[in-house]
């Protein structure tokens, strides 16, 4: 074809164009089979500061006397923390409920394992009741625990990302669907103010339910650290630094892998 060319139209075509015509043509080829490139936007969220985060709380308010939340030239590690705190307030209202009711003898019904019912396993304390589970009964709950991390992870766009929500975990991330926080949609008709409102109740609620789980915990474990739970029955066990005690230990294992 470039040899018609150059004898069909020798007058307008030169030696150093034909050169480019051709190398035109040859890449032309080539590049057909590339993929194209998509252009993508920065992915990060902005680095938030204390002053735009909710949660403070009277009378100490937007507290941070050793300046933590100054964490800008590290992108959005201040909404990391706040995802973590959700978490494991979430959790921890959860526990301080299991305690409550576990400490009162109440079981959830059915079996935990073949041949093993929730109700069997109810201890002197709550403590005792979870040394009591069987291993894969705790690898469950562990598993559980984990499979809402994960779900959280996968969501799309990620919380730390530009339009992502912190704290919203969907048991069907890919398709939006099964909400942890509102699986019923009651609140699917609030305004702002109101939601609003019910993120800080939910930090303040899981806040206390932190330190009352720790409260609890030193109650049974060391007598007289909490002396307004001084009437709870001692627990002898090996909670919370060990809470495979009841099934296995680390240095056990660890002897016996020994030489």
């Amino acid at each position: 074809r470039v040899q018609e060319l150059k004898e069909s139209r020798p007058a307008l075509l030169g030696r150093s164009t034909m050169q480019k015509l051709t190398l035109a043509l040859c890449l032309s080829g080539a590049a057909a089979y590339v993929a194209p490139v998509r252009q993508t936007a920065s992915v990060a969220r902005a680095a938030g500061t204390l002053a735009d985060l909710e949660g403070g709380q009277v009378p100490l308010g937007k507290w941070d006397p050793l300046n933590l939340a100054d964490t800008g030239e590290f992108g959005p590690t201040l909404e990391w923390y706040r995802a973590a705190e959700l978490k494991h307030g979430r959790v921890a209202m959860a526990a301080f409920v299991g305690f409550i009711v576990t400490a009162n003898g109440y079981a959830w019904p059915g079996n935990i394992a073949p041949g093993v019912s929730f109700k069997s396993l109810i201890g002197a304390t709550p403590l005792d009741t979870w040394d009591n589970l069987p291993m894969y009964g705790k690898y469950q709950i562990i598993a559980w625990v984990g499979l809402m991390e994960i779900c959280s992870e996968m969501q799309q766009p990620h919380y730390l990302t530009p339009g992502g929500k912190l704290g919203e975990v969907m048991f069907d991330p890919v398709a939006e669907k099964y909400s942890l926080w509102d699986p019923l949609k009651t609140m699917k008709n609030w305004d702002d103010a109101k939601r609003a409102r019910g993120r800080l109740v939910e930090l303040q609620n899981g806040r206390a339910a932190m330190a009352g789980v720790i409260g609890f915990v030193m109650a049974y474990k060391y007598d007289g650290t909490v002396p307004a739970l001084n009437f709870l029955p001692d627990y002898t066990g090996e909670l919370p630094a060990a809470p495979f005690a009841a099934n296995w230990h680390i240095s056990e294992t660890a002897a016996n892998w020994a030489w």
